[in-house]
């Protein structure tokens, strides 16, 4: 009897030992978070960028989608990070193919093993000429349900890359809301593909924009002098993308953006061109007037070298002009569309009413963001509502040289399934 309670005894010892060992492995699993987050996407490669817990040194093994062995890549911390005191991982993926499909993993080596702390695909940046798509959203921070309805419907449209028009964190751009108004809402967006932001107003409220500026991995190409990250351009595709930091006054525009932006559309070539800032300067919204100092300062710029969409934010809605050059309303063309898209998740605002002849398009009665497929022949543009439906359809055609305006009417299309 004695032999067999000390037997008993020693099972139980040894399981809750085993138990115990299970349990802590459970616990200090490592696991990814506020990542991973994938920038600066090009033919060759992309920027990647995360956090782990419990914090230690990884790497990034890429595979082929046959799961073949691509190459690993050391991790280094990185010398900048949304929240202070937490580190930061980054790594830098070269040696790929263009406009090829692959798979990544983010490996931890605790207790001297291996472990798989995150795993998912990837897609790098097309050869000039071939089709590729973009997504654009609008002041979508606030943390309402609003926003997360719009977060779920982006991944589905696998665009290859994200531009954001500011006001990414309301009311103020406050470091600590990062991870609940921007890392877990867009958290399978971001995996797969890049988001590249510009300043929004609420955004410049803390900090002069300093903890966007530490979230994101930006092209450092604005104008000489100036803090990286905040004026910035890409070539993607066939494509040119300039975006500038809105929240500064006429002179600096007029003596600062505009001269380095006559140099990076000059040096576009017959690329497509497309601008991205925060304040609209054709709009209706009532919630503020149009930015009279872009209009005077960098539209010049944008007009005289024929770029066919400008994007902002600002006014939560979405509103789509006539080709303006000049500050008229100019034949199919022959001028620049402005678009805003500032529903991606804020409380909206209404549209003035009469509707201001510029305005081509308007719809403030729900939540939308903004699809554009491009081509070397063309951009096919899509508003998309939060339910799912498509609210407006443009199409710019540069071999015709015509741009073909189809608005819908306030009533609500077919449901969109992305193609």
């Amino acid at each position: 009897m004695k032999r067999r309670l000390t037997i008993a005894f020693v099972v139980i010892v040894a399981a809750a030992i085993a138990w115990a060992w299970f349990a802590g492995g459970v616990h200090q699993r490592p696991r990814v978070y506020n990542g991973p987050m994938v920038q600066m996407l090009a033919p060759e490669g992309f920027e990647l960028a995360w956090q782990i817990s419990p914090d230690q040194q990884t790497e990034v093994v890429v595979l082929a989608e046959d799961g073949a062995t691509v190459g690993t890549f050391a991790a280094r911390k990185a010398d900048r990070s949304t929240l202070p005191g937490q580190t930061r991982w980054q790594a830098s993926v070269r040696g790929l193919y263009a406009g090829t499909a692959y798979r990544y993993r983010i490996v931890a080596k605790p207790r001297g093993g291996e472990v798989v702390a995150a795993e998912h695909r990837v897609h790098t940046a097309p050869r000039p000429g071939e089709p590729f798509r973009f997504l654009v959203i609008g002041d979508s921070g606030s943390g309402q349900r609003a926003q997360r309805q719009i977060a779920r419907l982006l991944p589905g449209w696998a665009p290859d890359f994200v531009l954001h028009a500011g006001d990414l964190i309301t009311p103020a751009g406050e470091r600590e809301l990062f991870p609940t108004r921007f890392f877990r809402p867009y958290a399978d967006l971001m995996a797969s593909s890049p988001i590249y932001a510009c300043l929004g107003n609420h955004d410049y409220l803390i900090e002069r924009g300093q903890p966007l500026l530490d979230t994101f991995l930006l092209p450092s190409n604005g104008p000489p002098g100036e803090q990286p990250g905040r004026h910035w351009w890409f070539d993607f595709g066939g494509a040119r993308f300039v975006a500038v930091d809105s929240n500064h006054d006429y002179p600096y525009f007029r003596d600062t953006v505009a001269p380095w932006l006559d140099k990076v559309l000059a040096g576009a070539g017959d690329r497509w061109k497309i601008c991205l800032w925060h304040e609209p300067v054709y709009t209706n919204g009532d919630h503020y007037a149009p930015a009279a100092k872009l209009l005077m300062s960098l539209v010049p710029v944008v007009e005289k070298y024929h770029c066919s969409l400008v994007f902002s934010g600002h006014q939560h809605l979405y509103e789509r002009s006539w080709p303006i050059r000049d500050g008229k309303i100019v034949g199919q063309g022959e001028g620049t569309v402005y678009i805003v898209t500032g529903a991606g998740g804020c409380n909206l605002y209404q549209a003035r009413s009469p509707q201001s002849p510029f305005i081509a398009a308007c719809r403030d009665d729900q939540n939308s963001f903004t699809a554009v497929d491009v081509t070397s022949e063309r951009l096919a543009l899509r508003q998309i509502g939060a339910d799912g439906h498509i609210l407006d359809e443009y199409q710019i055609d540069t071999r015709k040289r015509q741009q073909m305006p189809r608005p819908q009417s306030q009533s609500q299309g077919a449901a969109e399934t992305p193609q």
